[in-house]
């Protein structure tokens, strides 16, 4: 595998790119940088931003482009990301795409594909935890004891961005505003398709063998 330090993960909605990019993070060892969860503790910690982004995401809507540049900036400028990082949730779309270039550099794409209608499937079934923000999911990844975090031992739920009419929402923004993405990076040269509807050890089996393969 040539010399990868800077990974970007994309794909829709219940896609699995939390999970793969843990799994990812683990396998390169480096950190994973999740933009959900930047978000999610300013929410936690009700800040200023964590305010207005919780009456944004009520709504079915995502963060303003610069309150997630400002988050994604102080983060992958910091001593924990000097050996290189897997970016999941960010950029969300072209304009945004050209603004990390100025941050730094991304080496590789990859875009884990489902359909909308997988994707729907998939986070019915979404458990969160509001304290440290794991993932579970009912029939592809529960949590040992039913309702509640591996890790920390807090009430998961299903967020409010995971309900039917958020999520509608934010398929349609994705589609209009993240898929263009895809053609962005491939004619860099630096992108990767992978087949986001298998199990979740058959999707980073696949991601393995591609990243090998690279020359």
């Amino acid at each position: 595998m040539k010399n990868i330090k800077n990974i970007l993960v994309f794909g829709p909605q219940g896609s699995g790119k939390d999970t793969q990019s843990e799994m990812l993070s683990r396998y390169l060892n480096i950190p994973s940088v999740v933009m959900g969860d930047l978000i999610r503790k300013e929410i936690k910690e009700m800040t200023e931003v964590g305010q207005k982004v919780s009456e944004l995401y009520k709504e079915g809507k995502l963060a303003p482009d610069e309150i997630a540049l400002s988050l994604l900036k102080k983060m992958i400028t910091s001593e924990d990301t000097e050996n290189g990082c897997i970016l999941n949730g960010f950029p969300r779309n072209l304009k945004q795409a050209k603004a990390l270039e100025k941050i730094t550099h991304i080496d590789l794409v990859v875009e884990l594909y489902i359909s909308d209608e997988e994707g729907i499937q998939r986070l019915s079934g979404r458990r969160v935890c509001p304290d440290c923000g794991t993932t579970f999911h009912l029939k592809f990844k529960p949590s040992k004891k039913e309702g509640i975090c591996d890790r920390c031992g807090e009430k998961l739920i299903i967020r409010e961005d995971d309900k039917p009419e958020a999520i509608k929402k934010r398929l349609a923004i994705y589609h209009q505003e993240t898929e263009p993405l895809r053609e962005y990076y491939k004619e860099k040269g630096i992108y990767l398709k992978i087949n986001g509807e298998q199990s979740i050890p058959d999707v980073f089996e696949e991601i393995k063998n591609k990243l090998k393969s690279l020359k």
